[in-house]
């Protein structure tokens, strides 16, 4: 099961290494996410991030 929070959470570590990972998450699992808003907006936000 996906752990949409979790990956919320990662979107805004501070760890570059953990928004590569949620991003990874994101684009592996968008099919599946209940939140769709959320996550294109999690998805922005890293976009946004310098990594």
């Amino acid at each position: 099961m996906i752990d949409q929070e979790e990956i919320h959470c990662q979107c805004f570590s501070e760890d570059p290494e953990e928004r590569i990972k949620a991003l990874n998450q994101l684009n592996q699992n968008f099919s599946h996410i209940s939140k769709k808003q959320q996550a294109w907006n999690d998805l922005i936000e890293l976009a946004n991030s310098e990594v």
